[in-house]
């Protein structure tokens, strides 16, 4: 009875405990020899200091809405922010290889995932100021189709990917840009060829049209308030 005891407090706290976990990142190509390279919303380098990539999870998205994450950062910036929990975080050129701006392939390993971060999606946040929260900054999020799982009791950590990539077979990511651009720009490597990169993009402002689609609206309101007041009494 008191051996069966001890089994199940050990699996409680095996179950519970805070894993650690090895993240790689990269936006190498499948050969090496090319990059997709990251950029600025205007096509500038994107280097750090300040840029970071800060690695963790989102509490309220899933592969099911990841989608919805595009107009939160529109619509709730800061909803947006305080519903991605960061576990580390790591400068935008930890590019080894190549030693070039806009080039990252980094191996960060001894992540703390708390219980509360299993069987949520592995994401990236990149920021060009540094801090999450800063709606004056540009940002990019990738949504990865890791998740992260409990350690075995014994054995080495957990190892997740990003392959922030925006290729077709061996050169496909896997992840979803929820935030940023993809189109814009591109980097010639030589033997990698030039390969559509990745730009960090700032909050949009309101379009014109939902301004004057509320302003519309306000003046069809005062409209019918005065025309209400207006009416004569009958009596």
């Amino acid at each position: 009875m008191k051996l069966a005891f001890l089994i199940a407090c050990m699996f409680i706290t095996f179950a519970q405990r805070a894993e650690s976990a090895l993240v790689d990142i990269s936006n190498l190509n499948n050969a090496s020899n090319g990059a997709f390279n990251l950029f600025t919303e205007n096509g500038g380098n994107l280097a750090d200091p300040p840029a970071t990539i800060f690695i963790g999870t989102f509490a309220s998205y899933t592969d099911s809405n990841k989608a919805n994450i595009s107009s939160a950062f529109t619509n709730n910036f800061s909803a947006l922010a305080a519903d991605f929990t960061s576990i580390g975080s790591v400068g935008v050129e930890e590019d080894g290889l190549f030693n070039q701006a806009g080039v990252h392939d980094s191996s960060n390993a001894g992540l703390t995932v708390a219980p509360a971060d299993y069987n949520r999606n592995l994401a990236i946040w990149i920021t060009t100021s540094g801090t999450i929260n800063d709606q004056n900054a540009e940002h990019l999020i990738y949504f990865t189709n890791e998740t992260f799982t409990a350690d075995a009791p014994i054995g080495p950590e957990n190892t997740y990917q990003v392959q922030l990539r925006n290729g077709s077979g061996v050169d496909a990511g896997n992840g979803f840009l929820a935030v940023g651009g993809n189109t814009s720009y591109s980097f010639d490597h030589g033997a990698g060829g030039v390969l559509v990169g990745f730009n960090t993009v700032a909050i949009p402002e309101p379009s014109s049209v939902f301004i004057l689609l509320s302003l519309s609206a306000i003046g069809w309101g005062v409209y019918r308030f005065r025309r209400r007041t207006a009416r004569p009494r009958v009596g």
